[in-house]
């Protein structure tokens, strides 16, 4: 379904995966993706936003979700530190 919102603004961030760029590195990547609280961010525009999960996801519902857990951005982080 096709989400429609008045002023809709798109924040993303986007990593450098080619070569030996540090973001290339998978547990890296996701330690932010699982140190982002999209619903805190949600709330601070008033709930006048929408969680994006993909290029698309900004106007069309692609199922993807990710929720916030305390503790698994370290989980990844330590897991890309073990292999540096």
């Amino acid at each position: 379904s096709m989400i429609t919102r008045n002023g809709i603004r798109t924040f993303y961030v986007s990593f450098n995966m080619t070569g030996n760029s540090i973001s290339s590195d998978v547990n890296l990547r996701r330690a932010v993706l699982a140190a982002i609280n999209q619903d805190e961010i949600i709330a601070a525009f008033n709930n006048n936003a929408t969680a994006v999960f993909s290029p698309l996801s900004a106007v069309l519902d692609c199922g993807n979700r990710h929720t916030f857990t305390a503790g698994e951005a370290q989980e990844y982080l330590n897991a890309y530190l073990a292999d540096q």
